[in-house]
C-alpha cells in the first residue's frame, strides 16, 4: 500500500452566478488531506479573492461524520498552524489570480497517523459555498475555474492509523463585551481550538477550564497567544485576529503528539473562558478533534 496524489476536478470552469459546488470524494482508502484551487483573471479593481471560498464541507453518511466544515480563510489558518505558510493566494489585476486551500485531516499532508477513513462511509462529499465570484475585487467574467486535488493512502491502513482530525467551525458568539465562556464538545480528543475574534483590542485572558475550572490545562494572556503565533507558527505580526490553543505542539515537529491531546471524557465538563473585555468583539471558535478509528487506542 502506498501515497496517492491524483487530481479528480481538473480545472472545472464556474458559471459566473455559481453560488455552490460539489462533488464525490474517493472511498478507495484514507485521506490524509484535499487540495482545492479557484482561479481565474483577476477584475478590474484590486483582487482579494481568498475569502470567496465561504465555506468547506467534507461530509459522509452510512455512517454520518462531518470531517471539515468551516470558511476558506479559516481552513487555511490550520494549514498555515501546521505547515508555518499559508497556502498560496495571488491577486492581480487584469492577470492571473488564484486562492489555493488545503484542507487536512492529520496534522502533516502526508501524516499515516491520522486520516480521513474514506472507505468506511457510503458516501462522501466535498461541498464548497462562494461569495460573488465576478467583481472588481474577484475574478473577471468567464474565467474561473475549480480544480480538487487528493491525497491518500489507498488501500488498508498504515499500522500507524489510529484516527482523523476533524475542523469545524463550532460557534459564533454574538457580539459582546466582558467575560464569556464556551462549552466545548465532549467524546473525542482535543487537538486544537482556534479562537477568532473580530477586534482585540482589550482581549486579555483564554482559560480551558475543566469542571468549573478544578482544571486549566491552558490559560494564557492573549497578547501571548500573539507571541506564540509569530514564534511557533510563522505567523506575521499582523496576524492578531487568530489565535491557537494547541494541545499537540512539540516544538519544531508540528505533528505533534497525540498523547499530548486532551481526553474530552463525556462524564466531565470542558469550557473556553474568554476575557473580552471593554471593546465589543464577536469570537468564532474552531476546534479541531481527533475521532479515534474503530478500534484504535488513542
Amino acid at each position: 500500500m502506498a501515497w496517492q496524489h491524483s487530481v479528480i476536478k481538473d480545472e472545472i470552469t464556474l458559471a459566473d452566478t455559481d453560488t455552490s459546488y460539489s462533488c464525490d470524494l474517493p472511498r478507495a482508502g484514507h485521506i490524509a488531506a484535499l487540495l482545492v484551487r479557484l482561479a481565474g483573471t483577476g477584475g478590474a479593481g484590486t483582487p482579494a479573492v481568498e475569502a470567496l471560498v465561504s465555506r468547506i464541507v467534507v461530509s459522509a453518511s452510512g455512517p454520518s461524520e462531518t470531517y471539515a466544515d468551516a470558511t476558506g480563510p479559516q481552513i487555511n489558518k490550520r494549514a498555515k498552524q501546521l505547515l508555518s505558510t499559508t497556502p498560496p493566494i495571488l491577486n492581480a489585476t487584469g492577470a492571473a489570480t488564484n486562492a489555493n486551500y488545503f484542507v487536512m485531516f492529520g496534522r502533516k499532508l502526508r501524516d499515516k497517523r491520522l486520516m480521513l477513513p474514506a472507505r468506511k462511509h457510503g458516501t462522501l462529499q466535498l461541498r464548497l459555498s462562494f461569495g460573488t465570484l465576478i467583481a472588481a475585487t474577484a475574478f473577471a467574467t468567464g474565467t474561473v475555474r475549480l480544480t480538487v486535488e487528493v491525497i491518500e493512502w489507498v488501500g488498508d491502513p498504515p499500522a500507524e492509523f489510529i484516527g482523523c482530525c476533524k475542523t469545524v467551525q463550532y460557534t459564533t458568539l454574538a457580539t459582546g463585551t466582558g467575560d464569556t465562556e464556551i462549552e466545548l464538545p465532549e467524546g473525542n480528543l482535543l487537538d486544537t481550538l482556534i479562537v477568532n475574534f473580530s477586534a482585540v483590542t482589550t482581549v486579555d485572558d483564554l482559560v480551558l477550564g475543566i469542571d468549573n475550572k478544578k482544571e486549566t490545562p491552558f490559560a494564557a494572556k492573549y497578547d501571548w497567544l500573539l507571541t506564540q503565533n509569530t514564534s511557533m507558527y510563522d505567523f506575521a505580526t499582523a496576524e492578531t485576529l487568530f489565535a491557537f490553543i494547541d494541545m499537540m505542539y512539540e516544538g519544531a515537529d508540528r505533528a505533534g503528539a497525540i498523547d499530548q491531546a486532551l481526553t474530552m471524557a463525556p462524564t466531565r465538563s470542558y469550557k473556553l473562558h474568554i476575557s473580552r473585555g471593554a471593546t465589543t468583539t464577536t469570537v468564532t471558535l474552531i476546534t479541531v478533534e481527533i475521532v479515534p478509528a474503530a478500534g484504535a487506542a488513542a
